[in-house]
């Protein structure tokens, strides 16, 4: 199927405009439930962002439309290797020059730009997701592949510092519980599901506050895919229920990588650095 070009945007969407720890993004949306997600967690970010402009990255997210899908899609892309998601939900993802395509049957596929810093997601009319997790793979999943190549990372990770040095846990797990207990033990919040991270001019990596919230651990037990309790309940925002919990920043300090483990017990280990760069991968 032949390339095809950036369309222009829909007179009708709303748009939202952010300033990401610096970076403008332009996200343009037909989804009203998604956009509320995205004003909702997002709104720390809002800034006046010119639609199109030189460096700014652009979203655009639409009901799923097959004509329009198959039309951005071509015959030619391949197929590449992909770790499971979340909740160890595989998705599709594939590759044709600078363009990439993820495709999830829970909820719909987005098309990635990497040359253009330009997105484009489909959503299902009946996704099995809930909305706040539909906006984190059509908006901030996409969103952060463009981002990387400008110098900010966001990553699926919880963040916490304590006495000037952060950490960042890497985990497929739901950490509700240990992020309440580390609040208790005097750790402020960088990030609760989502981080960014960039590095110094040192060479070091400091960590960003990155907004957002994690799933209740109950809930997480009880749901599959899109079953179980309505957002409101799934979802809590640490933050919000503590006053002085938000950390803006902090240098990393280390990072815990968590796995599931059939252990008696904890165990701690600390791998080398050849060891340390394919957990990371």
């Amino acid at each position: 199927m032949p390339h095809q070009t950036h369309q222009q945007q829909r007179p009708h969407a709303a748009r939202v405009g952010l300033s990401v720890h610096g970076l403008a993004v332009d996200v343009a949306c037909d989804i009203p439930a998604v956009l509320d997600e995205v004003r909702r967690v997002l709104w720390g970010f809002e800034a006046d962002v010119a639609a199109g402009g030189p460096g700014v990255t652009s979203g655009q997210i639409r009901p799923y439309a097959q004509a329009e899908v198959v039309r951005s899609l071509s015959a030619t892309a391949v197929p590449l290797a992909t770790p499971g998601a979340r909740g160890g939900h595989a998705f599709e993802l594939y590759q044709e020059g600078e363009r990439f395509w993820l495709v999830d049957d829970r909820w719909g596929l987005c098309e990635i730009n990497v040359m253009r810093g330009t997105w484009r997601s489909w959503v299902l009319p009946r996704p099995t997701l809930d909305p706040f997790r539909v906006m984190e793979l059509a908006v901030l999943w996409p969103m952060a592949q463009l981002l990387r190549p400008r110098g900010l990372f966001l990553l699926p990770a919880v963040s916490v510092a304590r006495s000037g040095s952060g950490v960042l846990i890497l985990s497929p797990l739901n950490l509700e519980a240990e992020l309440r207990t580390l609040i208790r033990a005097g750790f402020g919040v960088i990030g609760q599901r989502w981080s960014a991270a960039r590095e110094t001019p040192t060479g070091g990596i400091e960590l960003l506050a990155f907004p957002g919230q994690i799933e209740r651990e109950a809930t997480a037990r009880l749901r599959e895919d899109g079953a179980g309790p309505d957002v409101e309940s799934r979802w809590v925002d640490l933050t919000a229920e503590q006053d002085g919990v938000a950390c803006a920043s902090s240098p990393c300090g280390a990072v815990a990588v968590i796995e599931p483990s059939r252990r008696p017990s904890a165990h701690v280990s600390e791998v080398t650095s050849q060891r340390a760069a394919d957990l990371l991968r």
